[in-house]
């Protein structure tokens, strides 16, 4: 399985240091990891999608600091696995604000770290069946799938609706199916695909999904729907 790592920290002897654990540690437990390493919390923060699975955070930095970023991070990203490096054990207590994974004394121990990562490699594999990822705006958003309660096609673009927000996306409905099989999501029109773990009840010719919104049951697609959910129902 492949991972993404961020590194963010601005002394480079200790992020070359870390890095070299990473990869050895994925090499030795057969992972695929790509490593983008920030020499400040602003780097990562300029741009930032939820692109990442684990993210290193250096306490101390010169622009922007690791707590700081965090909760940077947090306001967009609340699944993606933060552990704390620094010199300096008494910021250990605020990791606990932006729910971080792990809080490391500098330099890493390789043998904390391989404990640390192998709690944090299961998290991560755990949460990647879990979640979807869609561009959106120019952006990468992760979505939790059980969230989604419906997706449709509107004005030449796919609207995500996921908890109380809805995304935009450039994909082809075609393409949304394929990301969303085998998790309860089925085709009842031209325009809509529906989350069956939402579906509240089904007549003849439409769908009501929770939080009040009716959706269309299209001829062509009925028979396949019906049958998907009578199946899902049992």
């Amino acid at each position: 399985m492949n991972y993404r790592i961020a590194v963010v920290d601005n002394e480079v002897k200790y992020s070359q240091e870390l890095c070299a654990l990473l990869e050895k540690y994925a090499a030795a437990h057969g992972l695929t990891v790509k490593i983008d390493v920030f020499r400040d919390g602003d780097e990562i923060t300029e741009k930032y999608s939820c692109e990442y699975d684990i993210i290193f955070l250096d306490i101390r930095m010169d622009r922007l600091n690791g707590m700081e970023t965090a909760k940077y991070i947090r306001r967009y990203d609340k699944e993606v696995l933060l552990i704390f490096l620094t010199n300096f054990s008494q910021f250990a207590i605020q990791g606990y604000e932006v729910d971080a994974e792990a809080y490391m004394l500098k330099p890493v121990d390789p043998a904390a770290l391989e404990r640390v990562l192998a709690k944090a490699f299961r998290k991560a594999e755990d949460r990647k069946a879990s979640f979807a990822f869609f561009t959106a705006e120019n952006a990468i958003v992760r979505i939790p799938v059980e969230e989604i309660r419906y997706v449709e096609s509107f004005r030449h673009k796919m609207l995500v609706h996921a908890g109380p927000e809805s995304y935009s996306i450039w994909m082809s409905m075609a393409d949304i199916e394929k990301k969303l099989n085998g998790y309860g999501f089925v085709r009842c029109n031209r325009s809509y695909i529906v989350n069956l773990n939402y579906v509240e009840n089904v007549n003849k010719s439409r769908i009501l999904l929770e939080g009040g919104v009716y959706i269309s049951v299209g001829a062509v697609y009925k028979q396949a729907f019906m049958d998907a959910f009578v199946k899902f129902m049992r």
